[in-house]
């Protein structure tokens, strides 16, 4: 019998607020009792955590004991539709897909990056979403909590919006009251609205980047680090630091050493066969080789570890680092 549209809104609403929730690569609704059952994840999933410092998953352990941990899938799983096999399959399983802009209120939302890697999420009405994922725990180690993501459906790169079978979406509406009244509540204003004319930066060089409410000046309060890897928008710049957005409230400011710019700049062409590296440098392992003649996007540019120039690229989907000399 499929759960009526409300229910799974309310579901999630009532996951977030109890903070009972926590992100585990793999974890289908788990109650975390010990360590190293937690620590059993990591090794489960080794090359995923190789993301985090020892320090880092010691951050981890603590945020976790006594929760329960869900992976993407198991959130939208058990709150929507009574599935929690992997991403893929629940967005499969679906009877219509819509646009972004028209999809239904308690629909799945989907995406890929890389070619590889998806993720699944809720549209929970109002034009925000609901979703668990590596940022709840990169979150976690920043300020000592993690759980659910709440926030709007146009600060993330969603691709896709399908209705489950498993739910009734009858008597669909949105905006839904208690959406609104929880955004009200830990917001404390209207939705924000997509920020035009900037560009999406991601945190590179360090483990943990400090954040400022100021160039050099105090630490941003509300958002006092990012993790390697974490995703940003870039509005603005200042004395040298970059003026960023995190999650489409938090503003602040880093050292520009520490951003590489995602969003492409120029399409060029590979004057030679071509090592597609994990990182600026020859001695950094090769992702891939690119052909003479190949075309690539062109986001940054960074000076590599022999001192030299080095494009940050996306080709074939799948972003890394080539030597500037040889793409023109």
């Amino acid at each position: 019998m499929a759960i009526p549209w409300k229910n799974a809104v309310d579901n999630a609403i009532n996951a977030f607020r109890s903070g009972k929730y926590v992100y585990l690569w793999g974890a289908k609704d788990v109650l975390l009792t010990s360590e190293a059952q937690i620590r059993g994840y990591f090794e489960r999933e080794p090359s995923y955590f190789a993301r985090y410092s020892p320090e880092e998953l010691v951050q981890i352990v603590r945020n976790s004991l006594g929760k329960r941990a869900d992976d993407c899938s198991a959130f939208t799983g058990w709150t929507c539709t009574g599935d929690k096999q992997y991403s893929i399959g629940q967005i499969n399983n679906c009877y219509k897909y819509n646009s972004l802009q028209a999809g239904p209120t308690a629909s799945l939302l989907f995406t890929t990056w890389g070619g590889r890697g998806r993720h699944i999420g809720l549209d929970v009405g109002g034009g925000k979403c609901m979703h668990i994922g590596w940022e709840s725990t990169d979150r976690a180690i920043a300020e000592g909590r993690a759980g659910i993501l709440f926030e709007p459906i146009a600060s993330r790169a969603w691709e896709k919006s399908g209705q489950s079978n498993a739910v009734d979406y009858t008597g669909v509406y949105s905006p839904y009251e208690p959406i609104t009244a929880l955004w009200n509540e830990i917001h404390g204003g209207d939705i924000p609205g997509p920020i035009t004319d900037a560009w999406v930066g991601e945190t590179y060089g360090a483990t943990l980047i400090d954040v400022y409410a100021e160039p050099m000046v105090g630490a941003l309060s509300s958002y006092p680090h990012l993790a390697t890897g974490n995703l940003f928008e870039v509005i603005g710049e200042e004395n040298g630091f970059w003026h960023i957005c995190i999650a489409s409230k938090h503003y602040g400011y880093i050292e520009k050493r520490y951003c590489l710019r995602k969003t492409k700049q120029r399409d060029a062409i590979v004057t030679r066969n071509l090592n597609l590296r994990q990182n600026a440098g020859t001695n950094f392992k090769s992702i891939c080789v690119m052909p003479k003649g190949a075309v690539v996007e062109v986001c940054d540019t960074k000076v590599g570890s022999d001192g030299t120039y080095w494009h940050y690229v996306i080709y074939g989907g799948v972003y890394g680092f080539c030597s500037s000399y040889y793409v023109k």
